[in-house]
């Protein structure tokens, strides 16, 4: 039977390892990079049910399991949460997924008064990856991009079914809330899922229900 492998921020997860469930808090006034189960997860790896704090005034770099997840690892059903004042980039499952990787079901929360970046699943996803059902949720006086499943879908990639809440933007001469349901890039064979937008109010506000390009 696997056994749980505690939280390692450098080494990796591989054969049919499964991560703890853990919960990581980061310093305020500080770069925080968390990893919420490894650095990279490879084979049958399974993350844990971890949650993710950024800290306040700081510059919060949260996955919720891995950098990368290759092969058919799959990510667990992770909770991150931003810093208030914050710059905040937060991926729900990594930064990249390839091959069979899973996606979990995630939800990310922005900060109040931050720039805020929410990836539902990875920055990119590729081969057969399919993200999770996630819930994105922005904050409040703040510039928010939220992308459902990821930056950029390519090659059979597939997005799951998530739900993206806007928050209010700041005010100002910019585009403060900007909502995609799957990327801002979907490429090739690439699908979207079935994904609810909604945003509050805002100086310049765009809603993608797939992707931006595809």
């Amino acid at each position: 039977m696997p056994q749980p492998v505690p939280n390692t921020q450098t080494g990796s997860l591989t054969d049919h390892q499964r991560g703890t469930d853990d919960t990581l808090i980061g310093v305020d006034n500080a770069i925080n990079v968390l990893y919420g189960d490894a650095f990279a997860m490879d084979d049958h790896a399974r993350g844990g049910n971890d949650t993710l704090i950024g800290g306040a005034n700081a510059t919060n770099i949260l996955y919720g399991d891995a950098n990368s997840m290759h092969d058919h690892a799959s990510g667990g059903n992770d909770t991150l949460i931003g810093g208030a004042n914050a710059t905040n980039v937060l991926y729900g499952d990594a930064f990249e997924m390839h091959d069979h990787a899973r996606g979990g079901n995630d939800h990310l929360f922005g900060g109040d008064g931050s720039v805020n970046s929410l990836y539902g699943d990875a920055f990119t996803m590729d081969g057969d990856s399919r993200g999770g059902n996630d819930t994105l949720i922005g904050g409040h006086g703040s510039i928010n991009n939220l992308y459902g499943d990821a930056f950029s879908m390519s090659d059979n990639a597939r997005g799951g079914d998530n739900t993206l809440i806007g928050g209010t933007g700041r005010g100002g001469p910019i585009a403060d809330i900007a909502l995609y349901g799957d990327a801002s890039e979907m490429h090739d064979h690439a699908r979207g899922g079935n994904n609810y937008l909604s945003a509050g109010a805002g100086s310049f506000i765009f809603l993608f229900g797939d992707a931006g390009t595809s």
